[in-house]
């Protein structure tokens, strides 16, 4: 966060991307152990010193972040900022108890969003049909062995 901070006080501006995936701290650090060092509060006050459009990366889980009142406090910090929001499939691989949001709920998520104003992409998985969808060939060429999701989302 104090990165983000230093780098929204340049005279140049960049397009930054930020991975999300929660829009309240408590399924954040479910999620992202990250939120213990730097709070989502810290992070949106942060981000609302850029000039320029903010683009939110977030990975729809089942049952985990895909929830419509999650999309609808997505909505909330999305539209201050005036945020554009990719909302993304998660690929399998990496933790075995997390599982991809249906795509009835991924519809029905980036339809929340847009009705409350913010622009909300849908993004198609490409890659999944030879294994190199992002994230998948760091799996592939690690030896593989189960790792439960708070492992696989460690902060050191």
């Amino acid at each position: 966060v104090p990165n983000l901070a230093l780098l929204a006080k340049r005279p140049e501006q960049f397009r930054l991307a930020v991975s999300l995936h929660a829009p309240t701290p408590e399924v954040r650090l479910a999620l992202m152990p990250i939120e213990k060092k730097y709070a989502l509060s810290e992070v949106l006050t942060a981000l609302g010193q850029f000039r320029r459009r903010v683009t939110f990366e977030y990975v729809l889980i089942g049952g985990r972040n895909d929830m419509p009142e999650l999309a609808d406090r997505l909505a909330d910090l999305a539209a201050p900022l005036g945020a554009l929001v990719n909302l993304l499939p998660l690929h399998p691989g990496g933790a075995p108890d997390l599982a991809r949001s249906s795509r009835a709920a991924s519809a029905e998520f980036a339809r929340r969003l847009k009705a409350r104003g913010v622009t909300a992409v849908l993004r198609r998985s490409r890659g999944l049909d030879i294994a190199a969808a992002c994230g998948q060939l760091r799996v592939e060429l690690e030896p593989r062995r189960k790792v439960p999701a708070q492992e696989h989302a460690r902060v050191e």
